[in-house]
């Protein structure tokens, strides 16, 4: 998740305490109808596309010895430029370069086999310092304490379990030929942990949890991060376009877009039986369970948003991508790779922080291929009946940049 999913439109804030995250992961394959084949891309830790569900592979002793990544979420290169597999990245949060040889479950939740400095990977070799991963078998732990050194007020802090699938991985959540039932379903739980707020007058407090699938648009050559959100402190309003900029660092142009685990959104549909994404510090003990399906349609609103939010911004619906005007992303959700995904969490402000564990259990799509392997005909590119899509409301922030601290502090 990037440190620019930082502008939002905030509520009021109040003194939160003893409020954390520990959260499961996984995307499951929808039930099978028409013919369709259930297509998974991940399981545990074991990458790769395949017709029926990946075995588990277990994280051993010393795996983030080589997985460690300093980034800026999915907006940075790293970890998408590397060969598939699981990363612990972080960002703003200091380096990660020691084992903590101590027991660093007692503020992630998840306690690791021993010797503990085996499977933990921190900025010290004597405590947890102010960040920390952790791995073993199929589940992650994550630390922030930037009341350590790292202040946290000039930009979003970060940890979290990424997945990368490679580039040009070529995995099509919408298949080929996309039909109007294809969707991805995402799914995830957690539990609160710990996570302590101490009001701090000069600077922003805030912290959230999320899950995002990081796509890239093949016809454009742009990027797209699709993010749900399991908690805010704030209240994370749901189908936002955080924002769209020319990313120097990747060389893309990058949109990052947020909903929530909510009936009645736009950009994803609510599935039976999840609870609702969390606002403010309510969550404590309590065990939350995801799910969400990013449907053909969800994906059509999400795309015609964007393209609008371009349009109002940069004048006309360009087709092509420069260094300083992007292009309107595809109508044709064929178009659409799957890069990796995201777990974890992030924190704004310096007297607080912040631990949680995830696992990732599986990402997957009901893919039903067109005339040859469903009922549905291929949908092709996206159709809008009716009006135009309504455009959205325009960011308090301009669009061509990252939001700065200072901008970021004058929402709260």
């Amino acid at each position: 998740m990037s440190r620019e999913a930082a502008v939002r439109r905030s509520i009021p804030l109040a003194v939160r305490r003893g409020i954390g995250l520990l959260v499961t992961l996984s995307a499951m394959a929808l039930p099978s109808v028409g013919g369709a084949q259930t297509v998974v891309w991940y399981q545990g830790t074991s990458t790769g596309s395949q017709s029926s569900a990946a075995g588990t592979v277990d994280v051993g002793p010393d795996y983030l010895s080589n997985r460690t990544t300093a980034s800026g979420g999915g907006t940075a290169a790293t970890p998408w430029n590397k060969p598939a597999g699981d990363y612990c990245d972080s960002y703003e949060v200091a380096n990660m370069y020691a084992r903590p040889g101590v027991n660093g479950g007692v503020d992630t939740g998840f306690t690791t086999p021993t010797p503990y400095r085996s499977y933990q990977w921190g900025s010290s070799a004597l405590s947890q310092g102010v960040g920390m991963c952790q791995a073993s078998g199929d589940e992650w732990g994550q630390w922030i304490d930037p009341t350590v050194v790292t202040d946290c007020n000039s930009a979003w802090c970060g940890v979290q379990h990424a997945v990368s699938f490679g580039q040009d991985s070529a995995y099509l959540p919408w298949g080929q030929t996309p039909a109007t039932d294809d969707a991805l379903l995402v799914e995830s739980t957690y539990e609160p942990y710990v996570y302590n707020y101490l009001h701090n007058v000069s600077g922003a407090n805030d912290a959230w949890g999320y899950l995002c699938a990081v796509l890239e648009d093949d016809s454009t050559d742009q990027r797209l991060e699709y993010c749900l959100n399991e908690w805010s402190t704030w209240g994370a309003p749901p189908d936002q376009i955080t924002t769209i900029f020319y990313n120097t660092l990747i060389k893309q142009w990058f949109t990052n877009v947020g909903t929530n685990f909510d009936p009645g959104t736009k950009f994803a549909t609510e599935a039976p039986g999840s609870d609702n994404t969390i606002a403010g510090p309510g969550a404590t003990g309590f065990t939350q369970t995801y799910a969400a399906e990013i449907t053909y349609s969800d994906l059509a609103n999400t795309v015609a948003d964007i393209n609008a939010e371009i349009t109002s911004e940069y004048g006309s619906c360009h087709a092509k991508a420069s260094t300083t005007v992007p292009a309107c992303y595809s109508t044709n959700p064929a178009n659409y790779q799957l890069m990796g995904l995201e777990n974890g969490q992030e924190l704004l402000g310096r007297n607080n922080y912040l631990g949680g564990n995830d696992m990732i259990t599986e990402a997957a799509t009901e893919e039903s291929g067109g005339a040859s392997s469903s009922s549905q005909p291929a949908a092709g590119p996206f159709t809008f009946a009716g009006s135009a899509p309504e455009e959205p409301p325009v960011s308090d922030v301009p669009l061509t940049k990252p939001p700065t601290a200072a901008q970021i502090r004058t929402m709260q």
